[in-house]
């Protein structure tokens, strides 16, 4: 006769099942436990070969898909849109500046248009310093920086030397002459921003009408003209220009400004460039 409460009933029959001890088994060997038959009615695969993620419907596969939103991909997404846009609004590669609405002009043609401008080229000798302020404990260490515009060129240091020989040539390219040449001595500190001793300013307004002379031959050490020092200049002497092995070439001696003492002896020499503007 049945229980009134048939839960009950099944609780019963499940304790009973579960107490009673499997056959054919040993003291102390593990219980078995067998798994239903591969295809039985109301029971899963008892196949259990692993299956890959590919086969297997219930793994997701990633996306790849770029976002809508640019700003909230990944740092290599928004580098790669990024080039991508600057590469259509026309940025040039290494170079800050933008230039949308404008073409780029071609190598070739700003390469002309610069010899097209170009006078020839101006070779400054850099002798040496005279009696040259010191910065250091007893000396200091020295270097020429020259600019010309937005040129910008300067010497090997030499160290603890007040009286140095450089005998260095630097070369600027000269599109304008009346622009004015300045000429500052440096001491070099390892450790800290180097110091000033003093510079200098010169224009080549004179030797450039001595270059314009039709001079033909001449004897070499002709002297062509001379410049006095005054207050206009920083000649520390007279700077003489005359003619020597078929070239024109200037000495000249600059005292520095803005420092107790010091001078720097130059020499100019110009260099006509085959495919320039000339003079």
């Amino acid at each position: 006769m049945l229980p009134d409460n048939p839960s009950v009933f099944y609780a019963v029959v499940i304790v009973c099942f579960v107490s009673q001890p499997p056959q054919n088994s040993t003291k102390n060997s593990p219980p078995i436990i067998s798994l239903p038959e591969t295809g039985s009615p109301g029971h899963p695969s008892a196949d259990i070969t692993p299956q890959s993620p590919s086969q297997d419907p219930t793994v997701s596969r990633p996306s790849f898909q770029l976002p809508a939103n640019p700003c909230k991909g990944s740092f290599f997404q928004r580098r790669e849109i990024r080039e991508e846009k600057l590469f259509c609004w026309g940025y040039r590669e290494g170079d800050k500046r933008r230039m949308a609405g404008s073409p780029i002009t071609p190598q070739n043609q700003r390469s002309t248009s610069l010899m097209d401008n170009l006078l020839g080229l101006l070779r400054i000798l850099i002798k040496r310093g005279v009696n040259l302020a010191v910065r250091d404990v007893r000396s200091s260490d020295p270097y020429v920086v020259v600019k010309m515009g937005r040129q910008k060129l300067k010497t090997r240091v030499i160290k603890k030397d007040v009286n140095p020989e450089w005998n260095e040539d630097l070369t600027l390219s000269i599109t304008d002459p009346s622009l004015p040449i300045k000429l500052t001595v440096y001491d070099h500190d390892t450790f800290s921003k180097d110091d000033k001793m003093g510079d200098a300013e010169f224009d080549i307004s004179t030797y450039i009408e001595a270059l314009k002379m039709n001079l033909g031959e001449i004897p070499s050490g002709t002297i062509i003209s001379k410049v006095q020092p005054g207050r206009n200049n920083c000649l520390a002497e007279e700077s003489t220009i005359y003619w020597k092995d078929g070239k024109v070439v200037q000495d000249i001696c600059l005292r520095l400004r803005n420092v107790e003492c010091g001078e720097v002896e130059i020499q100019l020499q110009w260099i006509d460039l085959p495919g320039s503007k000339g003079l």
